[in-house]
C-alpha cells in the first residue's frame, strides 16, 4: 500500500484549520494538526471517520516565541514526531 499524502495543517483547533483538517482527511491524507490546544485538536480528530487510512494526529506547538515551533519541525524532519 503507498503511503498517504501527508498535509500539516496550523491553526487546527479550530475555525478555518479545523475545517481544512476535516476536508484533507476526507481527501485521503494524513494530516498531522498543529495549535496550542491539544484538548480540542484531540476533540477535532475523534470526529473525523476512519476512512481510507486516512488520520488526524494531533501535535500541541506554540508558534511564538518561534523556539517552539522550530524545535518541533527540527523533530518532525527527523522523523522523531511523525505519526
Amino acid at each position: 500500500m503507498a503511503a498517504l499524502p501527508i498535509a500539516i495543517i496550523t491553526g487546527a483547533s479550530s475555525g478555518i484549520g479545523a475545517a481544512l483538517a476535516r476536508e484533507a482527511a476526507e481527501d485521503g491524507y494524513q494530516v498531522v494538526l498543529v495549535a496550542r490546544r491539544k484538548d480540542r485538536m484531540v476533540a477535532l480528530a475523534e470526529t473525523v471517520p476512519d476512512s481510507g487510512g486516512a488520520a488526524l494526529v494531533p501535535a500541541q506547538c506554540r508558534f511564538w516565541p518561534r523556539g517552539p515551533v522550530r524545535g518541533w519541525a527540527g523533530g518532525y524532519r527527523s522523523g522523531d514526531d511523525r505519526p
